[in-house]
C-alpha cells in the first residue's frame, strides 16, 4: 500500500474510536517534549533558525514553534491534518506531503520528527532522507516511545505483553511498526550517519494513560526523573547532528 495513503487510513480508523494525537496523557507528553525542545533551541545559534517540522499532526509541536520562530515548515501527509494546520498557524508553510514527496533543495538549522520514525515502513531511508535536507551545522531533533518506559515493564511484569517490544494493538491501530530503546535507536542512528549529541527521557510515566492522567501534581517531579533515569522515560529525545561533522578528541 502506498505510505501516504496508508497513514491517511490509519488516522481515519483512529478517529472511528475516538483516539487522537492531541489528545489525553499525549498532551501532557507533548508539552514536556516541547519544554525540551526550548530548553535546546534557546542556547544555539542562529537566533532566527530555519525549522523543518516532519509530523504536525495536531500541531501541538507546531504551536509550539509558530509562537517563536518565523521560519517553520511544516509536513504533515494525513490531508485533514494539514489543512486544520494551515488554518491554525498562518505563518507556517505546510505541505500535505510525506518527508519522501517533499521535493526542495533547503536546508534547514533544525529539522524535528516527534513520535514518527515507530510509524516508517523503512526507517533506514527515512533516516537518508532527513540528511538531505540538513547542512554542516543543522540538528536533528527526535523523540520515539521508548521499550524501556516504566510502564511497558509493569505491563511485561503483569503478563499484559510478553515482551518490551511487542506492539500492542492499540499500537498497531495508531499505524506504530516497532519500538525502540536507546540502544537500538543509537545505533539505528550512527548506522545512518548520525552522532548522537545528547538524549534524554520525556517525563518517567509509571503507569497506563488513564492512570497517569489523575497524576498531574507529579507531572514536573516525574518530568526531572525523566533526567535521571532517562533511559527509561516514556519517550527517548534526541539531540543528533551528522556523524562526519564531529571532532573526536
Amino acid at each position: 500500500m502506498n505510505y501516504k495513503k496508508e497513514l491517511n487510513e490509519t488516522f481515519d480508523n483512529m478517529s472511528e474510536f475516538g483516539i487522537t494525537f492531541g489528545g489525553g496523557f499525549n498532551v501532557i507528553l507533548a508539552k514536556y517534549r516541547n519544554k525540551l525542545l526550548g530548553n535546546i533551541i534557546k542556547h544555539q545559534e542562529p537566533k532566527e533558525p530555519k525549522i523543518l517540522e516532519v509530523g504536525g499532526a495536531d500541531g501541538l509541536c507546531t504551536k509550539f514553534l509558530a509562537d517563536r520562530f518565523s521560519n517553520v515548515t511544516v509536513l504533515e501527509p494525513v490531508e485533514s491534518l494539514a489543512c486544520e494546520l494551515q488554518s491554525k498557524f498562518k505563518n507556517v508553510t505546510v505541505y500535505c506531503k510525506t518527508l519522501e514527496e517533499f521535493d526542495s533543495n533547503a536546508k534547514f538549522d533544525y529539522i524535528i520528527a516527534f513520535n514518527v520514525l515507530e510509524h516508517t515502513e523503512d526507517d533506514d531511508k527515512f533516516l537518508e532522507y532527513i540528511r538531505r535536507f540538513m547542512h554542516n551545522k543543522s540538528s536533528f531533533i527526535l523523540t520515539v516511545p521508548n521499550a524501556r518506559s516504566m510502564h511497558r515493564q509493569l505491563g511485561k511484569e503483569l503478563c499484559i505483553i510478553n515482551d518490551i517490544f511487542d506492539l500492542t494493538d492499540t499500537d498497531k491501530l495508531v499505524g506504530h511498526k516497532r519500538y525502540y530503546d536507546y540502544t537500538i535507536l543509537n545505533s539505528k542512528l550512527r548506522k545512518n550517519g548520525f552522532w548522537t549529541v545528547d538524549y534524554h527521557g520525556v517525563i518517567l510515566k509509571p503507569f497506563p494513560n488513564n492512570i497517569m492522567l489523575q497524576l498531574d501534581k507529579y507531572y514536573d517531579g516525574l518530568y526531572s526523573l525523566g533526567y535521571t533515569h532517562r533511559e527509561n522515560g516514556a519517550e527517548l529525545f534526541v539531540l543528533s547532528v551528522k556523524y562526519e561533522n564531529i571532532i573526536l578528541s
